[in-house]
């Protein structure tokens, strides 16, 4: 084909010349007849694309229903076994301690003052016992009580209490580990008790009382636990639950 402006030699469906630069619109049509035309039934993207997003299935609220059921189930599950044995001496326990350790502390502190005297005067005090001689001899009492509710601190964490089929097992210790095994057959009595101090003041702690007739360890106290009532009852079922075994009660 020839632009016929220039006359130059010109491609087909070229709308300008290379040459010249003239239009070629007289020759080749307009520009909408070289459009292409869509397809029939072809879909545009915001129309596909939303299509695509609304074609995307959602969760049936049936299995939606059975993954929280699933959790239910396993939180309660969990629940359930929060106070199995092993049981462990709860910490709370020492509450009173601590709070019997700052009055303690906090007499002494008071003693050393009134001692001292607030005008200054120190008539009856040697000439030896300077303030700090005299405090430290006044601190040295609570500070070693201090440590050693520490160390006792540090020995309760170590106490645990678990049930089998037929015993019930303490332990404790740090350097040398102390076992003490009551065959569930052989208790007597047992009983769960529980102060003022312990329910409101040590977190609702409790005890409870094994009473057997082994002369070695004839009684067992098992103290500083949380849900005190669940384990009595758990012990004593095991008890009831070998006694039946062995025939000692009828069934």
């Amino acid at each position: 084909m020839k632009c016929p402006s220039c006359g130059a030699d010109v491609a087909e469906n070229v709308v300008i010349c290379h040459s010249c630069g003239a239009r070629l619109e007289a020759e080749v049509g307009s520009l909408s007849d070289l459009a292409i035309e869509p397809e029939v039934g072809a879909r545009s993207p915001t129309k596909g694309g939303a299509q695509t997003a609304a074609s995307r299935r959602e969760p049936a609220p049936e299995a939606v229903g059975q993954v929280a059921g699933g959790g239910r189930g396993a939180a309660g599950t969990g629940s359930a076994n929060d106070f199995r044995p092993p049981w462990r001496y709860s910490l709370k326990d020492m509450r009173i301690i601590w709070l019997n350790m700052i009055v303690l502390t906090a007499l002494f502190v008071a003693l050393g003052v009134w001692l001292l005297g607030i005008d200054g005067r120190t008539s009856w005090r040697p000439e030896w016992l300077t303030p700090p001689i005299f405090w430290g001899v006044i601190l040295a009492i609570p500070l070693l009580l201090w440590l050693y509710q520490l160390l006792k601190l540090v020995y309760r964490t170590t106490i645990k209490y678990d049930l089998d089929e037929t015993r019930l097992i303490h332990k404790e210790g740090i350097f040398v580990s102390q076992t003490n095994v009551i065959e569930l057959i052989r208790i007597d009595d047992m009983g769960a008790t529980q102060s003022l101090v312990e329910r409101f003041v040590c977190g609702g702690i409790g005890k409870v009382h094994v009473h057997s007739d082994d002369p070695g360890n004839p009684e067992l106290v098992l103290r500083g636990l949380e849900n005190h009532d669940s384990v009595f009852r758990q012990i004593d079922q095991k008890r009831a639950e070998v006694r039946k075994k062995k025939a000692f009660v009828r069934a």
